[in-house]
């Protein structure tokens, strides 16, 4: 649960503001030399300023509500120098994407579902990590009006959790709160993840713009403290100890307060049992991207009218059911390419956006054998797409095994229309 602290002392901004002010009136007060015109008027003028309340001489007050509720991409892009035991290793160069869709309006708060994968290369040379078919790391969490993230099913992303939150009193230019947030970790990448807690600092900044949309401007800062009593029992036990800095700027739309961008340079030491030491030095940029709106009709027409099609918060899903594979395997039987080379020919017209393909099976044995068989054929989809001219990089691979039927499993009917892959065009 998060915590919110108001800090009641004025920016340095604003107090060095005034001290100016009260020289400036000082000066003129007490001036020998006669009183000019433009003198007297700018004695005038420090006077009223001096007056006025400090939420006067800032922005107008505003009250920082979250209220996002559409599908948005989320990228992470860390560039770190690497150091173990002191000796430099080389920059990490990490890219974590999703997309994130909201699911059910909880009243205070909104249950999203997101899809993760990760791109990441470390060397010396800056060569780019190599792109094709990504699979999903699924996600499911709420959000608050507060922007307080909690984890419904927690996979390790996203890494930054209730980041930003926002206080429940109104705000204007150089009003400074707290707030408690979480980071998941994993700096050896062995998939284990460890959450660093998180006491930041919040300093408002106001309103500008940013490409052509109204943002308002924050600035963070906090340290990381972990080991002693600050721990967490179900990450790494061989992490001992993490100490570090961060300062971030973070631009939030106006709107809805959904974060644009998150810019956070850092330095960060983790400890080890075995005595080994790494060393991050960099920065993290996190930032938000809106997928393009897809003309639905226009994709409609252009399938077999024997797909069935379903608006979804995430968009399109089309379902191409009782497909026909090898028995327990991805291997689709050759009667089946004429309506991938229709599905291909359609999705062409949407190249730009991403596109989720998500396996299903009947439950007919082993639950890990179907879930295994199930993103195998997921896979397999995107594959075929892809030699018919849709980007690899455009799909993102989920398996369900047999955990979501849509018709009975004791058919074979019902079999046969669980035996799906559903395709969905995110937006």
């Amino acid at each position: 649960m998060n915590i919110y602290k108001t800090l009641k002392q004025k920016s340095p901004l604003i107090t060095a503001f005034q001290g100016s002010l009260s020289l400036i009136a000082t000066n003129v007060a007490t001036s020998a030399l006669p009183c000019r015109p433009h003198a007297k008027a700018l004695f005038v003028l420090a006077l009223l300023l001096l007056a006025l309340p400090a939420s006067a001489q800032n922005s107008a007050e505003v009250k920082l509500t979250y209220t996002g509720n559409r599908t948005y991409s989320l990228v992470e892009r860390t560039n770190l120098l690497r150091y173990v035991n002191g000796k430099y290793t080389g920059l990490t160069s990490r890219e974590v994407r999703s997309f994130i869709s909201p699911e059910k309006d909880l009243s205070s708060s909104m249950l999203y579902e997101g899809n993760f994968y990760v791109l990441e290369e470390t060397k010396r040379a800056g060569a780019i990590a190599a792109e094709g078919i990504h699979d999903s790391i699924p996600s499911t969490f709420t959000i608050s009006e507060t922007g307080e993230l909690s984890m419904v099913k927690d996979n390790g992303y996203p890494s930054f959790r209730s980041f930003p939150t926002f206080t429940p009193e109104n705000v204007s230019t150089g009003f400074q709160w707290k707030g408690l947030a979480t980071r998941s970790v994993d700096p050896l990448n062995k998939g284990i993840f460890t959450k660093l807690d998180m006491l930041v600092l919040y300093t408002f900044c106001g309103k500008e713009i940013y490409k052509e949309k109204e943002v308002y401007r924050i600035k963070a800062e906090w340290q990381t403290n972990y080991g002693g009593s600050h721990i967490d029992v179900d990450g790494d036990i061989n992490l001992t100890k993490a100490t570090g800095s961060h300062k971030a700027d973070i631009l939030i739309l106006t709107s809805t307060c959904t974060p644009l961008l998150v810019l956070d340079n850092t330095s960060e030491t983790f400890f080890y049992k075995d005595g080994t030491q790494i060393q991050f030095k960099g920065s993290i940029t996190l930032f938000t991207e809106f997928p393009p709106k897809v003309e639905d009709e226009k994709i409609i027409s252009s399938l077999p009218s024997n797909i069935p099609i379903e608006k979804t918060n995430a968009g399109l899903r089309l379902s191409l059911r009782n497909l026909r594979f090898k028995p327990d395997s991805d291997e689709l039987l050759e009667t089946e390419y004429t309506l991938l080379d229709s599905i291909a020919k359609a999705l062409k017209q949407v190249s730009s956006s991403q596109f989720l393909i998500e396996g299903h099976t009947a439950r007919a044995g082993d639950a890990s054998n179907e879930l295994e068989l199930s993103q195998k054929r997921a896979r397999r989809i995107a594959k075929e797409l892809s030699v018919r001219g849709i980007n690899t990089s455009s799909f993102i691979c989920r398996g369900w095994g047999s955990e979501k039927p849509i018709a009975p499993n004791d058919t074979e009917e019902g079999r046969a229309q669980n035996r799906r892959v559903e395709i969905t065009i995110l937006e």
